[in-house]
Order: C-alpha cells, then sequence, then structure tokens
C-alpha cells in the first residue's frame, strides 16, 4: 500500500495489506471523484473494470473538469451516505442510484 494511506480510515474497504495493480507509469482518466468519509478517491477504468482508488497512488498532470461533469451531495437519509459524502463526474455516476 502506498506510504501515508493508513493514515486515512480504511473502513471504506481498503485494508492496510491491500496491493493495486495499476502499471506504474501510466496515465488514467479519471471517470469521477468520491468523497467517501475522510478520502478522496477517483473512479479509473483500467481497461478491465471500473474501480475506486485512493489519490494518493496519482500524480495530477491535468486538473481540468469536463464541462459534463456533476455534483451531488449526499444527505444522512441518502442510501450511500454511510459510504460516500460527495460525488463529481458523469451524470449516472452521480444521479442513478442502481449505478
Amino acid at each position: 500500500m502506498m506510504e501515508g494511506l493508513s493514515q486515512y480510515k480504511l473502513s471504506i474497504g481498503y485494508f492496510e495489506s491491500l496491493e493495486f495493480l495499476l502499471p506504474l507509469g501510466n496515465e488514467y482518466k479519471v471517470m469521477g471523484v468520491i468523497l467517501a468519509e475522510d478520502l478522496i478517491t477517483y473512479l479509473i477504468d483500467d481497461g478491465n473494470f471500473p474501480y475506486l482508488y485512493p489519490f494518493h497512488l496519482f500524480e495530477v498532470i491535468d486538473n481540468s473538469i469536463s464541462n459534463k461533469w456533476h455534483f451531488k451531495v449526499y444527505k444522512i437519509n441518502d442510501e450511500l451516505f454511510s459510504y460516500a459524502r460527495a460525488t463529481w463526474g458523469y451524470y449516472e455516476s452521480c444521479f442513478a442510484d442502481n449505478h
């Protein structure tokens, strides 16, 4: 696991022994951003399946945001509130509960 990640809450599904299998040195397009408890995660499709990765694993080389992205803040009575506090990304990632 990347150094420094363990200082964040691991209750959102990451474990201290978790290894991420993304190849180093590649560029990845961020499909969405989720604030989950106190950890920012990036939704990245590595070619196999979209997955949430902690932001610590990446260096941002282009910090522009698509004008097609949306934003949602989760309220305490939302089904995903126990996990997510806010989401940025394409429409379905923010507003389709079953997405």
